[in-house]
Formats: structure tokens, C-alpha cells, sequence
């Protein structure tokens, strides 16, 4: 078990530092944490229309004005992000010569906009990971020299 949450928290960790663009692998460790602190580690609910709901449609089943009055930007179904690291920031080494854009594929995240489904290399994320993510932060945290 501990394996696997470190070997998800390096991935995890890889892919947050080369979305961020160099940040400090503390700092996104203490960000992550301090976000489960205040959501009590507990995962957003989402909303869900009541069973009689129409789109469109107000309760006496007139029509609605859509709030938005501008043209529509259509939107893909699914949100794709290839996940990449910077191999020699991700070793603290300096690169070899001609080797210094040598990024490791990390994996891809996929979001589905419908259900707001996210997977990660094919594996759904969920409160599981969610957890497992906010354990690997404060075991890092944990090993980290006081700065």
C-alpha cells in the first residue's frame, strides 16, 4: 500500500511541478494538504437536478431566457492533458550537453465535461486518490527539512 501511494504521489508530484513551470515541489505539497485541510478531506458533492427538472424551463413550465447572451463557445466532450516532467529539474542534475529539453512522458489526464469524470493513464480518480494524494503531501512534508 505504501508503494503504491508513493508511486502515485510521484506521479502525482511529476505532473504537478511541470504544470506549474518549475514550482517548488514543497510548496505544491503544502498547497494540496492545506486544500484537504480546509475541505476537511472530504471530495465536492456534486449537484445533481432534481428528477423533474427540464433545461429551458422554469417551475410553471414557461420558457426561460438562457443567462448567457453572447455566442456560445463549443466545448470539446472530453478535455485531454498530455503530462510531462523536465527530467534533469525533476533530478536536481543539470542536463548533458544537447540533452536540455528532455522532458519523460508522465501520463495523460482526461476529463469528460458531461460528468466530470477524470482518469489518469486510464484509472479513474476519485476520493480514493484523493486521499491517497493528501497522505503521500504529508508523509513528503513530513521528510522535508524545516525551511
Amino acid at each position: 500500500m505504501v508503494i503504491r501511494v508513493l508511486t502515485f504521489a510521484s506521479i502525482v508530484l511529476s505532473a504537478c511541478i511541470a504544470m506549474a513551470q518549475g514550482a517548488d515541489p514543497v510548496a505544491t505539497c503544502r498547497s494540496v494538504v492545506a486544500a484537504a485541510d480546509r475541505l476537511g478531506a472530504q471530495p465536492a458533492a456534486r449537484a445533481v437536478p432534481p428528477a423533474d427538472y427540464v433545461p429551458g424551463v422554469d417551475v410553471r413550465g414557461n420558457p426561460v431566457v438562457p443567462a448567457d447572451l453572447g455566442p456560445r463557445v463549443t466545448l470539446p466532450d472530453e478535455l485531454v492533458l498530455p503530462l510531462t516532467s523536465d527530467v534533469f529539474a525533476f533530478l536536481g542534475t543539470a542536463p548533458a550537453r544537447g540533452l536540455d529539453v528532455l522532458r519523460a512522458n508522465v501520463g495523460e489526464l482526461r476529463i469528460r465535461l458531461a460528468d466530470g469524470l477524470t482518469t489518469f493513464n486510464g484509472q479513474p480518480l476519485g476520493p480514493a486518490a484523493d486521499a491517497e494524494l493528501v497522505a503521500a503531501c504529508r508523509q513528503f512534508l513530513a521528510n522535508q527539512p524545516a525551511r
